[in-house]
């Protein structure tokens, strides 16, 4: 099935669904105004003292309660209709999913061919002159996590002072219109430092927050963050924030439990998901923030500029011959992959990936679930599940919404050792 399709087939039950809802909502209507004609016509009967009347009013009323039982009816069918649409929703957006992800490897192996091909051209062809002088030097990448409301000058400042030094992104002018600030945020683990812009109204910023949560996965994040206090109370604060944060997550996972409804989890489950992230590592944060020596607001700018300027530049191919790709050695195993290997061997070969109410957790048959302390540990199980897809070792069981892998023959071989 192609990308198109499935989004097509998306598309079509989400149309369903608001119909199927619609109808559900009538039925339930008819069956409220039904009960209250009921009610009405109980009165006039008991209080009717002509038999003939009384006749036609039962007449009525029995007519009442057969049109009731008909509207019941049919809410308790547009209500199982409705479910069953809801988990083919849910199927069809992880078979979009799926999609998109292969469509991704599709392109990725394509692009690896171009390059290999390119790389062989260039080497026979022997074209390329003075390969020396066609190096060039890139300026180092700072990422500005800052809120509007609160860092948008000290930005505009650092951008200046930086100018020709360093090339500083932000929102404001590097998130293309229309880009996608989830992925905007999670590059901020691309760049080779990152100048936290910090302030109360920061600290309690979900997106702001996200990036800091996205940078701390980085097992050398403490070495390319760069902090700018402009408030000082927060050094004063920390529980504030944690209580903070454990707030809004409580918030968010009662609207989903009192609803008692997919749709509202699926609404809300982007935003549990950042939120729980924060959760994971306010604390940490905090206390990093606490235990560095951070210069002040008046010179910052001058510390930040000389910690760039004594980074090493980062040295750009001369030439497409230089490109290599690099692939994984059997033999080189994170501890994440092999502990995900062996926990698998020992149950029945499987690894199931979950993302439900009670958050991110690996789940293993006859074996206990690992539910990641922070997301470090996040970060490293998914390398992990990369590492040993991409190693052959495990394989995604396409049954069940790409969440599930499998152990290969490779899998139970590497098990056994």
């Amino acid at each position: 099935m192609s990308v198109s399709t499935a989004e097509s087939t998306l598309r079509q039950i989400e149309r369903d669904v608001t119909r199927a809802r619609n109808k559900k909502d009538n039925a339930d209507a008819d069956v409220a105004k039904y009960e209250t004609a009921i009610t009405k016509k109980e009165n006039e009967i008991s209080k009717c003292k002509n038999a003939s009347l009384l006749k036609t009013k039962m007449s009525q009323l029995k007519s009442l309660k057969d049109k009731r039982d008909k509207a019941k009816r049919e809410a308790v069918d547009a209500g199982q209709k409705l479910t069953r649409l809801i988990d083919k929703q849910s199927k069809a957006e992880a078979t979009l999913r799926r999609e998109q992800q292969r469509e991704v490897e599709r392109a990725s192996q394509e692009l690896y061919s171009t390059i290999d091909e390119l790389s062989s051209v260039v080497e026979d062809q022997r074209t390329i002159e003075d390969e020396e002088e066609g190096e060039t030097v890139n300026l180092p990448t700072i990422f500005a996590s800052y809120n509007r409301s609160s860092g948008s000058d000290f930005v505009e400042a650092l951008e200046k002072k930086m100018e020709g030094k360093a090339h500083v992104v932000s929102d404001k002018k590097d998130l293309q219109s229309w880009g996608s600030f989830t992925e905007f945020m999670r590059s901020i683990r691309d760049r080779d430092f990152a100048v936290l812009v910090i302030t109360d109204s920061y600290l309690k910023s979900l997106p702001c927050m996200y990036e800091v949560s996205q940078i701390m996965r980085e097992r050398d994040w403490m070495d390319r963050v760069m902090l700018a206090v402009l408030d000082k109370s927060v050094y004063e604060n920390k529980i504030q924030y944690v209580l903070y944060w454990n707030d809004k997550s409580k918030e968010l996972d009662a609207r989903v439990q009192e609803a008692n409804d997919q749709l509202v989890f699926l609404a809300l489950k982007d935003e549990i998901e950042k939120t729980r992230s924060v959760c994971y590592e306010i604390s940490t944060f905090m206390d990093f923030v606490a235990d560095r020596n951070n210069p002040s607001v008046f010179t910052v700018l001058e510390e930040i500029e000389k910690r760039v300027s004594e980074s090493v530049p980062i040295q750009a191919p001369a030439s497409l011959a230089q490109l290599t790709l690099e692939k994984p050695a059997e033999n080189d195993l994170s501890e994440m992959s092999k502990t995900l290997l062996l926990r698998a061997f020992n149950a029945r070969g499987t690894i199931e990936i979950k993302n439900t109410v009670v958050g991110y957790h690996v789940s293993f048959d006859k074996d206990e679930d690992i539910y990641p302390t922070d997301n470090r540990m996040r970060a490293e199980i998914e390398d992990a599940i990369e590492q040993l897809e991409g190693m052959s070792l495990i394989k995604r069981d396409n049954g069940n919404n790409g969440t599930k892998y499998i152990l290969t023959k490779k899998g139970y071989q590497a098990g056994e050792k």
